[in-house]
């Protein structure tokens, strides 16, 4: 990009509690060509935002890196005008650190809420949005970049600086904790992370939970052939779109088909019921969990083993085998396939005259997880020079090794509303064994977690829940069949502390089965 061509971002976010839309700008640098070279002595936010305009100007190869500019666009604003500091820490190099790290960092922010910007003055906002912009900043691949660069450009300072402090025993996290006035607000997730236990506890966003929720209920074979082959007269041409209509709600689960290599009716409706596949929930429950612990949706050179051991038991002499690698795998290429796109018809209030119109609203093509794989060289080929090396021949594609990526990229507000959360019983059962106890438990803590009152019980027509497990068929042949696997899926969740009991369990589909919350829950007051 032409220097000349770098022109103000402005960006708009409205208050969720207030309704007031605020307009946060920032401007280049006067001359943005003296910032080329990678500046020292810098404050940490000073340097972060000269690289962002840098990013934004094309100065720098960030091919390794998609959509950051696009990035930059929606955080470099909000970074200028809202976060007051970035305060580096360090922690003591471990077994993981890489050969030739002396310490690994770690950063918090120094939040300023009433501050002038160039647009005016912000504030004063709700907590409510305070949390949605912070959730924005931190989950940025853009800031992620611009910190990795600042510690790059000053690792020989900082490590001096933490070999004195260590030294005369003094951390950098105490010293920044005793600055008179510091406002330091360490990473979340969510803006409920702190609800959270997080040894027992894990969350998601509220958008791809309801979502998702929605298609464990509405997802059926039969609609999924009906609307594949509706969509176009030529099969070429076919969409790999499910559509699950509600009375205000539509949403829509788009499926990549090229990756996903679907070419008949019956392949896509193989890969929509995946949505209600156990294996399928529990991995994208691994995610989650490890952003939970990690506090980050972003994934960099993670081993596939790690998140597997979230889930599963290795196969023997604490490892996983090629076959579990290769499911796990699988189930990972798959989630990168689909977006999710949802329309809700709801009221737009004008604030002068107090009436309301309908509008339509839109949140588009919501990726689920980008991933970047890194696979080996297959064992009869690993005697083969690099330079000789083919991908399409001589990798093994089907087991991932190592893995980056990020959850819901380009869409960082997402982050910035409650979550739903979950208990992690949900990620020890076994998808194998329990299969339908994992679909029902999700059902079943996603419909809890919308309501406010958490003492409140759920109540289901036996039908649904029949249909939900796929228990038709039995139930068509010998009802008290199906009800008993239903009662031994219900039980293992009340083993779970997932809910704490039932009733009105009956052969009849049209009888309600009531649903009783968790204990844990009833004593724990989160709203949504």
């Amino acid at each position: 990009m032409d220097y000349q061509q770098v022109v103000p971002i402005e960006i708009k976010r409205t208050d969720p509690v207030s309704g007031v839309e605020y307009t946060f700008r920032a401007e280049p640098p006067i001359d943005i060509t003296t910032f080329k070279l990678l500046p020292r002595g810098m404050e940490a936010k000073e340097f972060i935002l000269n690289i962002l305009w840098q990013i934004k100007a094309g100065i720098w190869d960030t091919e390794g890196f998609p959509n950051l500019e696009g990035q930059v666009n929606e955080v470099l604003p909000l970074i200028k005008e809202v976060i007051a500091s970035v305060n580096l820490h360090y922690t003591d190099a471990d077994e993981t650190t890489k050969p030739g790290d002396r310490y690994k960092y770690y950063y918090t922010l120094t939040y300023g809420l009433n501050t002038k910007g160039e647009s005016g003055t912000i504030g004063p906002i709700s907590d409510e949005m305070a949390s949605m912009l912070l959730s924005e900043v931190l989950n940025s691949l853009a800031l992620e970049v611009a910190v990795s660069w600042y510690i790059d450009v000053n690792k020989q300072e900082l490590e001096r600086l933490a070999e004195r402090d260590k030294e005369r025993g003094v951390s950098v996290e105490k010293q920044e904790k005793d600055k008179p006035g510091a406002d330091n607000r360490t990473r979340r997730l969510f803006s409920n992370s702190k609800e959270l236990d997080p040894s027992t506890e894990w969350s998601m966003p509220k958008f791809v939970a309801d979502n998702w929720g929605r298609a464990t209920k509405g997802a059926n074979r039969s609609t999924a052939i009906a609307q594949y082959e509706g969509s176009s007269p030529n099969p070429r041409t076919r969409k790999t779109t499910y559509k699950i209509q509600g009375r205000e709600t539509e949403t829509e689960f788009i499926f990549d088909h090229d990756k996903l290599a679907i070419k008949t009716a019956e392949e896509f409706a193989d890969k929509l019921m995946k949505l209600k596949d156990a294996k399928v929930l529990q991995t994208f429950f691994a995610l989650m969990k490890w952003a939970n612990i990690r506090d980050s949706s972003i994934y960099r050179d993670v081993p596939i083993s790690e998140l597997m051991e979230l889930i599963l038991k290795p196969s023997g002499e604490g490892k996983f085998n090629t076959q579990q690698r290769r499911e796990f795998s699988e189930v990972l290429e798959y989630l990168a396939s689909m977006s999710i796109t949802v329309s809700i018809i709801g009221e737009q209030v004008n604030k002068k005259t107090g009436r309301g119109r309908a509008v339509l609203k839109e949140e588009k093509g919501v990726k689920l997880f980008r991933l970047e794989a890194t696979y080996s060289v297959k064992k009869e080929y690993q005697s083969i020079p690099k330079e000789s090396l083919n991908k399409n021949l001589h990798f093994d594609k089907s087991v991932i090794t190592r893995f980056s990526g990020e959850l819901l990229p380009g869409k960082p507000h997402l982050f910035g509303q409650r979550a739903s959360i979950y208990f992690d019983s949900l990620l020890h059962l076994d998808a194998n064994k329990d299969s339908k106890a994992i679909v029902l438990g999700f059902q079943i803590q996603t419909r809890f977690n919308q309501f406010q009152d958490k003492a409140q019980c759920i109540e289901y027509d036996r039908g649904f829940l029949i249909d939900l497990c796929d228990y038709n068929k039995t139930d068509n042949i010998k009802p008290s069949k199906a009800t008993k696997q239903l009662s031994n899926n219900l039980d293992k969740l009340v083993r779970a502390g997932i809910i704490s009991g039932y009733s009105g369990l009956t052969h009849d589909n049209s009888d309600r089965v009531t649903i009783q919350p968790p204990k844990a829950i009833k004593s724990k007051a989160l709203t949504t």
